[in-house]
């Protein structure tokens, strides 16, 4: 009799069991990369805004990569304030939706920052590195010699395509400069010179 009045009860609660569940066809996610020129990095303060009223802010994470989930369907705005980029999209259907976003490059290093940089006898010679810069054992006594500076940007440098054309600058400078003794005792990790050797 037992078993009969559980077995009558589960059948009873069964509907609202399986029917009272959180709808999970409003639990969308979107995902995917930020670009700037030509290089993937931390962004922050980016804005998802929904349907023109609620504000979602995330960021990117050092590669460039984002991922939202628990949206529900409507449309939607990615605004990124420093870049003055706004669009638009909305999330239906399908359960995950990718927007790769593809922003200018600022160049605050280039050709002419570089040949102003000579004319003032304060050239340097750019690197990209990782979170922390890397010191090279005897860089100072390059940097004394040849009289200019290593600059390492870390994890947030400005486009890549900048950073080499300012370097083909200087290269050429201690090319007139020094002849190519420069080129054996230059560090190997600066942007662009292993495609100018």
């Amino acid at each position: 009799m037992k078993m009969k009045t559980i077995g009558i009860i589960f059948l009873i609660y069964l509907p609202i069991i399986g029917f009272g569940q959180p709808d999970k066809s409003d639990s969308l996610t979107l995902k995917g990369l930020v670009h700037i020129g030509n290089t993937r990095r931390l962004i922050d303060s980016i804005e998802l805004i929904r349907n023109n009223e609620r504000t979602i802010l995330f960021s990117t994470d050092n590669l460039g990569k984002y991922q939202i989930q628990n949206l529900s369907r409507g449309s939607y705005r990615i605004y990124i304030k420093q870049f003055d980029y706004d669009t638009t999209f909305s999330l239906g259907d399908k359960r995950e939706k990718e927007i790769w976003i593809f922003l200018p490059g600022t160049c605050n290093v280039n050709e002419q920052i570089a040949n102003l940089e000579i004319k003032q006898g304060q050239p340097r010679l750019l690197l990209i590195g990782g979170i922390a810069p890397a010191i090279v054992v005897g860089q100072e006594v390059f940097e004394k010699r040849f009289n200019l500076k290593y600059y390492d940007f870390g994890c947030t440098p400005p486009d890549r395509k900048c950073v080499t054309d300012y370097n083909k600058v200087v290269f050429n400078y201690l090319d007139k400069a020094y002849g190519a003794k420069w080129r054996k005792k230059v560090r190997k990790d600066v942007i662009g010179y292993s495609d100018g050797k």
